[in-house]
């Protein structure tokens, strides 16, 4: 099994332990255990530094289509707002 495989199994097991909040709102760092936020954040780490394509954001966006799910994040401004808001 080759190590990108690897880490994306091991992040998404830590990710499966994440219970998504009831009014559909992501969880953020804040509402997790300080060690498993640090696991995800480290994983996450590891993963993107084995990214065959080199910024993906700019030249992969190919790669990022479909539909998708915001279920946890660290940012400042869904920490802010996942209690004020529902989300879609």
């Amino acid at each position: 099994m080759n190590n990108q495989l690897l880490i994306k199994e091991k992040l998404q097991a830590k990710l499966e332990k994440i219970q998504v909040n009831s009014g559909g709102s992501p969880v953020t760092d804040l509402q997790l255990d300080k060690t498993l936020t640090e696991e995800i954040e480290q994983l996450t780490t590891e993963l993107e530094s084995v990214n065959p394509n080199l910024y993906p954001l700019v030249n992969a966006t190919s790669l990022l289509e479909g539909t998708w799910q915001l279920q946890y994040s660290t940012a400042r401004e869904i920490r802010s707002g996942a209690s004020q808001f529902l989300f879609f």
